[in-house]
Order: C-alpha cells, then sequence, then structure tokens
C-alpha cells in the first residue's frame, strides 16, 4: 500500500514515464507529489514562528549554498534565542523533511554544514562526476600539469580512480570543510568508495569506469 501509481490504463505500472522532450507525463508526477506530501506528517506540524523566522535569515544566504552548523547555531541563539541544540537539531530536521535543506545527521562530518542551495551540491559532484569527453570547457590542463596532477587526471578519466590531491583540485573554490562534506556524501550516498592500492589511499567511482 506504500507504491503510488500513475493514472495510466496500465495499473502495472510502478513508477512515473516522463517524457524529456515534450514534458509529458510531468503534471501527473507533480500532481500525485502533492497529493502524497499534504499526507506526511511533517508537512501538518504546527512550528514555531522562530523557526520559520531563522530559516528565512539562513535562505537569506543561499547564494553560498550552505551554512555550517556554528553559523546556524549563532543566528538561531542571536537573533531568535534558540539556543538549546536540541532544539536546532529539531529544527533542521524539520526543514529536511519538508526539502527547503539538506541536513544529514547520520554522520558528524555531513552533519556539520546546512546546504540551502541543492544546486551547490549538483554543482560540485558535477565538476568530477561526468563525461569528460564532452564537458571539456571548465578544464584547465595548464593549471593542472602546473600542479603536478597530471597523471591523477588521467587516472580519473580513464579509470574513474581519484586522488585526495585531484579532488580538491576540481573543489580548490571551496571551503576545507565543504570538501570534507563532498567527500563524505559522495562515499554514503555509495558514489564513490575507498580503494586502498599499493599503499596508496585512492577513491574509485564507478560511473567513472570504463567497460572497454
Amino acid at each position: 500500500e506504500h507504491i503510488v501509481k500513475p493514472d495510466q490504463s496500465d495499473q502495472s505500472l510502478i513508477f512515473f514515464p516522463v517524457e524529456n522532450t515534450s514534458g509529458k507525463g510531468i503534471s501527473s508526477l507533480r500532481r500525485h507529489i502533492e497529493y502524497v506530501s499534504r499526507g506526511q506528517e511533517h508537512v501538518n506540524k504546527n512550528v514555531s514562528l522562530r523557526w520559520v523566522a531563522c530559516l528565512d535569515k539562513m535562505m537569506e544566504r543561499k547564494h553560498l549554498g550552505y551554512l555550517t552548523l556554528s553559523q546556524v547555531k549563532d543566528v538561531a541563539d542571536s537573533i531568535f534565542k534558540v539556543s538549546n541544540i536540541a532544539e536546532i537539531i529539531e529544527m533542521l530536521s524539520f526543514f529536511n523533511d519538508l526539502g527547503v535543506v539538506v541536513f544529514l545527521k547520520s554522520l558528524h562530518s555531513l552533519s556539520q554544514l546546512i546546504v540551502v542551495n541543492p544546486q551547490w551540491i549538483v554543482d560540485a559532484l558535477s565538476l568530477v562526476i561526468r563525461d569528460f569527453e564532452l564537458h571539456t570547457v571548465d578544464i584547465d590542463m595548464e593549471l593542472i600539469e602546473r600542479s603536478g596532477l597530471k597523471e591523477e587526471y588521467l587516472r580519473l578519466v580513464e579509470n574513474g580512480t581519484a586522488s585526495r590531491d585531484i579532488l580538491e583540485h576540481f573543489w580548490r573554490n571551496e571551503k576545507s570543510e565543504a570538501i570534507e562534506f563532498l567527500i563524505e556524501f559522495l562515499l554514503q550516498s555509495a558514489l564513490m568508495s575507498v580503494w586502498k592500492f599499493e599503499g596508496h589511499n585512492l577513491y574509485v567511482i564507478p560511473s567513472l569506469t570504463r567497460t572497454d
């Protein structure tokens, strides 16, 4: 009874087919998402106006992509007098359930960043997980060679194995806290795994490995 089926004459379908050129099927998918969402417990939960005001303040930094947990604590405490860490975690978990922020509290390294703009994650991951033959515009080979990372870059492109250094190169505009979050996010999402080979700690990205 937990499977929502699409409005189709063929009731054997358990997925929502969407035509990505015409958009056919999107309205049905959207309608069912809204229907199911309205029935979720957290959607109808009464929350403090302080939480809502705190969220508004967090969203003022949406252009930055994320806030650290420490920054959220400062905002919640100094402006809205929400200083209890248990309440802050409850608040962030609630907003995560609503889908307005990304707060992953399962691991300490993931819980230290609260993503207020999910596109930040998409943009960061797509720097590494992509078709390097098609998407080459922002790849500065001269910089890669000057940094002594040509061999590691080729290993990533050809074998789907990445070193910590090449990941940090692609995310060189991010702070260390963000890099730690992104690496852990990839690992926990099974988009990447640790591979210890001949004394080297590498990462394997399955979607980049080749079968030929």
